[in-house]
């Protein structure tokens, strides 16, 4: 009888087996998991690294794009060097909001006043290449190779410049320590009277004031205080603008502040000074960092951060922490 039952049982068990009726009993291990959400999971809809090549010297370089934080972008400009030398600052803003996007511009060229025609296709397609990620808003870290005769960032960028007011962009202008001393070589051609920039600088110049005047709607005047403030923020010692313009660099000496020298609350004055010159603008404000030279911000980091986020803030960044 007991060999009867435990043979029925048996059959019975196999049945069960066979057409998927035993019970289902979860390991102890998986208990506690949480189920996802119907769909794909944010590791899943999250984009592998990809290099978008845009035009002969561009390559746009997206990492860990995430659809789910279209206002956290972190954007590094320049060469090869520039990933190295922001190294830390890419770690933390990554880190903090979760997205990055570099461009690598490798000119080849060492005095080419900031490869005009590569930062205007730079600037389209960037603003182009944003629009179709759907971000509409970042922040630019930006290392100032090939501008080395006082034309700053967005002094040949005016289309660029006009895309990031308009997005309300924090521009962190970070000038290259290699720039200044091929500037300074520069100065000292000039004043051995081997070189004549006066009249290269003031023709290079006044077509971005016009740009900067049309594309803005700001006043001719203030579209060339503009460039000549941004030309100042070059000036950690004699100038660069001293050997470029004269007359333009002995009035900027008078106000330039030593940014080597400036502890943690000259340094938030300083930079509360520089957006207060573009705080009139209508579509949003740009803010200029001093950067490698003036106050190195591996050598500030915790105060270099807090500066950026403060401003990030302020502007509509929301950390990673905070989704």
């Amino acid at each position: 009888m007991s060999m009867a039952c435990s043979s029925t049982i048996a059959r019975v068990w196999v049945l069960m087996l066979l057409f998927g009726c035993l019970p289902w009993v979860e390991p102890a291990a998986t208990t506690s998991v949480v189920h996802n959400p119907p769909g794909p999971t944010v590791l899943q809809r999250r984009l592998p690294p990809t290099a978008v090549r845009l035009d002969e010297t561009l390559t746009f370089q997206v990492l860990d794009l995430d659809p789910d934080l279209p206002n956290a972008l972190v954007y590094v400009h320049g060469d090869a060097g520039t990933f190295d030398y922001f190294a830390p600052q890419v770690a933390h803003f990554r880190g903090r909001y979760r997205q990055v996007l570099y461009e690598r511009e490798d000119c080849g060229q060492t005095r080419c006043l900031g490869c005009r025609i590569g930062y205007a296709a730079s600037a389209h397609n960037l603003r182009r290449l944003l629009h179709q990620l759907g971000i509409g808003a970042h922040v630019v870290l930006g290392h100032s190779r090939g501008q080395e005769l006082g034309a700053v960032y967005f002094s040949l960028r005016p289309e660029g410049l006009r895309g990031f007011i308009a997005s309300g962009t924090a521009v962190l202008v970070e000038p290259s320590t290699s720039a200044k001393r091929e500037a300074e070589e520069l100065l000292r051609c000039h004043r051995a009277g081997a070189l004549d920039l006066n009249r290269q600088c003031l023709d290079d110049l006044e077509p971005k004031v016009v740009a900067l005047h049309q594309g803005l709607g700001c006043s001719v005047e203030e579209a060339r205080e503009m460039v000549r403030y941004a030309c100042s923020s070059w000036r950690p010692n004699a100038g660069i603008l001293g050997g470029l313009d004269v007359s333009i660099g002995e009035q900027l000496a008078s106000i330039e502040v030593p940014m080597l020298q400036l502890d943690g609350a000259a340094y938030r004055r300083e930079i509360d000074r520089r957006e207060a010159m573009t705080r009139h603008y209508r579509h949003g404000r740009l803010v200029l960092f001093p950067g490698a030279g003036h106050v190195p911000h591996l050598e500030q980091p915790v105060a270099f951060n807090r500066a950026v986020e403060e401003f990030l803030d302020e502007i509509g960044f929301a950390p990673a922490a905070r989704w």
